[in-house]
Parts: structure tokens; sequence; C-alpha cells
């Protein structure tokens, strides 16, 4: 028994293990170049596209800074602002457009990158205006005098001072500057440290409309990437994590340690991959009816809590929102600050609630970029994506949030939700004792169908399973027995969870379900899933899994 449970341990350290490889081998490969910097602008990574674009050798990754590698004014001041931007950006006569994101690293999630996706402009769109020149070092150059005369006075001094430098330091070196008539010129050079040749770029209109759109709808197609790398990832957690559940309740003491090391291993994926699915801002809510001071007062306790609004009711997502507003109280900790939780009835429509720190304060422009996605430490949270998900998830719920400066110091965030129209709980008599509920049971995953499958059939649930919607169909047509409850995941070839439903449900419009999925692509997901048993986010625990399945049968 000790030496089966051996390896099961061991086969899951090895799917974790080749999981990572994949991905690694996906991102290496895609046809968009990609390039990860380190905060002081370092090269981190470069995929094998960005290699390719800018004829970067392997071995230079990590010697190299990026501002040898695409010398552009705009570039280093979007880098240095550490906010999603996309910036024009000309390289030895090429136009690039560069799109910047802060993030975390995947190796170490307490530290910052920054991720630079390359649009390179075609061949043809190779600047026509671009001068080439040179000088030597020490000798007349008359190239020189006649763009020293052009320049706007004020920049005739540094320009001297940059040709100057260029051609007694080997290396690549670039200067903005505008001429009299008011263009900017970019000027490259790249010496050997006794000559230097010059390119002159007119950057006044660097970038234009149609660029811009070609690198948005390739940031679409990589947050499509992302969501579909999530949905395949989670799968495997999924298989990971339940079957780490299950070995971990019968494993001797000497084993638990390393099954805790796995459990524990994909839950820190399991947040990363719910953070991917985040920047793609598409989610699937459950909201129910809560009573907002009971709900804030059972999570913050009477130290921080400032009950407001009695008997006032929302609608929200629990887990989310408990999400949410552990972004607010984890930035307070990070700022070593204290904070407090106050609810306000605004009117006979809407509550407030106000988490008020006394971090330090922030001037107005962090305040505007305060629920931006990949800020700093210094702005929110250093373990996370910030405050966006708060963000997105209340707007989702039909309110507002904003920021503004405390009294004294600290920053206010102060949510405004709808208050729910209150429903008195229907009383009836108790139900009466009945059979075994059977479950349909669809999931083309193998793993995750037997692992549901078996813990489903431990309760005394009778479970009939099937690996499509398909099959699924002609299982249920072939039988005359009655089902209580379908099991389905959401995204599955040729038919999906929403569509079976609907199928099934003209036979038995009370038929409950209950939709699992790493990410959901059908958005008519998200109204059956909120008029079913419910939704369950892979990977989900198997003790969150027997909880829907009850509250979806009623028992």
């Amino acid at each position: 028994m000790e030496q089966w449970r051996s390896k099961e341990v061991a086969r899951l350290l090895a799917l974790v293990e080749a999981e990572r490889r994949y991905y690694q081998d996906l991102i290496a490969n895609l046809p968009t170049p990609l390039m990860v910097l380190s905060i002081d602008k370092h090269l981190v990574y470069a995929n094998r596209s960005c290699r390719e674009l800018l004829g970067l050798r392997y071995e230079d990754i990590g010697r190299m800074r990026v501002d040898s590698l695409l010398p552009s004014p705009e570039l280093a001041a979007a880098l240095d602002q550490r906010r999603p931007q996309v910036v024009p950006v000309t390289a030895n006569g090429r136009r690039f457009t560069v799109a910047v994101r802060l993030t975390r690293s995947w190796e170490d999630p307490d530290s910052e990158e920054l991720l630079l996706v390359i649009e390179p402009a075609p061949e043809a769109a190779l600047l026509p205006g671009a001068e080439r020149w040179q000088c030597e070092a020490g000798g007349p150059c008359v190239a020189l005098e006649q763009r020293v005369m052009q320049a706007e006075p004020a920049a005739r001094q540094s320009f001297r001072q940059f040709v100057e430098r260029s051609t007694t330091q080997s290396g690549r070196h670039w200067i903005e500057y505008r001429t009299a008539d008011g263009r900017a010129i970019l000027c490259l050079s790249e010496s050997d440290g006794k000559r230097a040749r010059f390119l002159d770029v007119d950057v006044t209109e660097p970038s234009d409309a149609r660029e811009r759109e070609e690198l948005s709808e390739k940031m679409a197609a990589l947050g499509r990437l992302a969501s579909r790398v999530a949905h395949e990832c989670n799968n495997a957690l999924m298989v990971i994590s339940g079957y780490g559940e299950e070995l971990m309740d019968g494993a001797p003491a000497h084993l638990r340690p390393d099954l805790q090391a796995i459990l524990d291993a994909a839950g820190k994926m399991s947040v990363l991959m719910h953070q991917l699915v985040l920047l793609t801002d598409r989610r699937i809510l459950r909201p129910v009816e809560v009573e907002i001071d009971t709900y804030l007062g059972e999570r913050a306790g009477p130290s921080t809590f400032r009950p407001g609004a009695p008997g006032v009711r929302v609608s929200i997502d629990p887990a989310e929102f408990d999400l949410a507003l552990a972004s607010l109280t984890d930035r307070a900790a990070a700022l070593q600050a204290s904070y407090t939780i106050t609810t306000r009835i605004v009117d006979d429509r809407r509550v407030a609630i106000e988490v008020a720190d006394e971090g330090p304060t922030l001037d107005h422009a962090q305040l505007q970029r305060l629920f931006e996605p990949f800020l700093g430490a210094h702005d929110t949270r250093p373990s996370g994506f910030g405050l966006a998900p708060l963000f997105t998830l209340v707007r989702l719920a039909d309110g507002e949030v904003s920021a503004h400066r405390g009294a004294q110091r600290g920053t206010v965030v102060r949510i405004e939700l709808p208050r729910a129209e209150h429903s008195p709980q229907q009383t009836g008599a108790m139900l009466a004792a009945r059979p075994p509920a059977t479950v349909l049971l669809v999931e083309d995953e193998p793993g995750i169908r037997s692992l549901v499958r078996k813990h489903l059939e431990r309760h005394a649930y009778h479970v009939v399973d099937a690996a499509s919607g398909e099959e699924a169909l002609s299982v249920s047509a072939s039988r005359s027995q009655h089902f209580d409850l379908l099991i389905s995941d959401v995204v599955m070839p040729k038919m999906s969870g929403p569509e079976l439903l609907r199928r099934l449900r003209g036979d038995r419009p009370h038929l409950k379900a209950i939709f699992i999925s790493g990410y959901a692509e059908d958005p008519l997901a998200h109204n059956l899933v909120e008029c079913s048993g419910g939704f369950l986010q892979k990977p989900f625990s198997l003790v969150a899994l027997s909880k829907a399945v009850k509250d979806a049968l009623g028992h």
C-alpha cells in the first residue's frame, strides 16, 4: 500500500513537471515576438521570433539591456512609467510598435518583470525620410555642421556633445532633438570608438492608427491564447489536486508532507491561472443575496469593521468578492498600515462600503491609476494583479468603485452596490426521505471524469458518465431512468455544456445542472449558469463539489 502511494506521488510530480515544460515550449515557439525584461531593463527572456527579428543570439540573453537593442526615448519613458501602454519605436531605420505590460515573474511571484510584445512594420514601411551620415573623431564633419544649424538653438550644444561621445565611445547611442521648424528628429549612432555612423529619422508623427489597430488585434489574440492555456492547465491541476486530496485522506504520516507539497504547488498554480483568466475579462459569476453587515462582520471582525447598514442586502458572488476585498486588505498589510471597513446607506437603492487605510497618501495621478492591472508595490499589493479585479467585479455587479485621499492621510476606496430586493424565505414541510439521486456526468477530460465519478459514488450518488455531449444524449435516449442532476464541462468538442443542457431540458424541463470549467468561451454560458444549479471553477476541491451537488439538489 505504501509503495503504491509513493508511486502515485512520483507520478503526480512528473505530471507537474511535464505541464511546466509544455507551456514553456508553447511560449518559446509563438510566432509573436515576446521579450521579458527585469525592472532595471536587462533582457531576461526572448522567444525565438523575437531573437530572429532583432538578430539576437541565445547567449546574449541576460547580458544585454533593451536600450542597446531598441534605442527609443518613447520606449525608455514607457518602461520607467511601468504602466500598460503601446509606444512606437524606431531602431536602425525600421519602425516597430511595442506593447508594454508590467507583470509578475512566474519563477519568483514576489518580483516584477516587464513584458514586451513587438509588432514589426513590413519592409515596405521602412522610414522613407531616414538619412545616413558619418563622422570621425577629431576630424571636420560637414554633415554635423549642417545638422547643428538646423537644430533649435537650445538643442545645439547637447547635440554636439552627443556626436562627440558617439565618435569616441564604441557602442550604440541615441538622442532626440527638435529642429528650428518644430520637427522631432531621432538620431541613432553606432561606433567603433574612432568612427561613427549616424541615422536621422523624422519621428514627428512616429505611428499611425493602422499600426495601433494591428497591435490591438495581436493583443486580443494573445488574450484568447491566455484563456486557452488557463483552461488546459486548470484541467491538469484538477486531476493533480483532486487525486492529491484522495491520497491525503488515507496516507501514512511519512507521505503527508510530500502530498501537502503537491497540493500547495497546485494551489499556487491555481491562483496564477485565475489571474491569467482575469486578463481576458471573462468570468462566470454566481451571485447570491447576502446581508452586507453580517457578511463583512464575519470577515473583518469587530476591531476593523464599522457596520452602518443593518438589514441591507446586496447580490454578490461571495467567493469572488472575498478575493476582491483581500486585494484591499493585502494592500494595507503590504504598506504596514492599519485599515477600517465601514458601511453606509446611500439611499433606498444603494449601499456604500468604504475601506480606509493609514498608508502613504497617493497623489492624483496614482489615484487615477489605482485600478489598473500590473501596478507595482508602491501603488498596490505586491503579490497580485492590483485592484483591477475589484474594479471589474464591482462593475459586473452594476456598482461603482472609486478612490480618494483620506481625511488626514492614506487612501479610501469606496464601493457602491445596488441594494437587493429582499424576498422572505418560503417555508414548507420537510422533504420526505428520497432514494439516492442519479447524476449524469459529462466531461471530456478522462482524469477529471474518473475523479468526480468515484467521489460521487462514495457519497451514495448513482452516476452515469459520458465523454461528450453526443454520448450523453445517446445515453439519455436509451435509458428510461430519471436524471436528477447534470454535471457538465462548459467547453467540449462539437457540443458545449449549455447546448447539452438546452437539449436535455426538452424532455426534462426541471433538470438541475452544475457547470465546471477552467474557462468558459460561450457567452451564453453566463445566463445558463445563473438559472441552473451553479458553477465550479477548476481546479475545485472535492468538498466544494459535494456542497455544490447538495445545494443543487436541495439537500
